[in-house]
């Protein structure tokens, strides 16, 4: 298992983002995380921002794209414990219209 996504029992695959989410990760992450929502069936999807300290353009294409891939894939997501510079950049471009944040800890599925 990667440490940076992990799948439980009930099919609930939470990815990890690392502090820095920019173009110097992009393609190497992008081609893990379509690895991820190809090969691991899941019932949902939680986008684990809680050491996100730093996202640029490119990262949020990035979380985009996750959302597109869950989205084709009839796959629910969401992103936990987003803050700071993400969190704003993420309601500036109204990504919280395409992928919804919750904003305090739950380990409860997606509804």
């Amino acid at each position: 298992m990667s440490q940076w996504y992990e799948k439980d029992d009930d099919g609930l695959v939470s990815i990890r983002f690392p502090a820095t989410l920019d173009s110097q990760q992009f393609y190497d992450l992008r081609a893990e995380f379509e690895s991820v929502v190809k090969d691991e069936p899941a019932k949902a999807f939680i986008l684990d921002a809680s050491q996100l300290q730093s996202v640029d353009s490119t990262g949020i294409g990035l979380i985009a794209y996750l959302g597109k891939l869950a989205k084709r894939a009839n796959v629910p997501i969401k992103i936990v414990k987003l803050s700071g510079q993400p969190a704003d950049m993420f309601q500036f471009l109204r990504m919280d219209t395409v992928i919804p944040i919750e904003h305090f800890d739950s380990e409860l599925p997606l509804s």
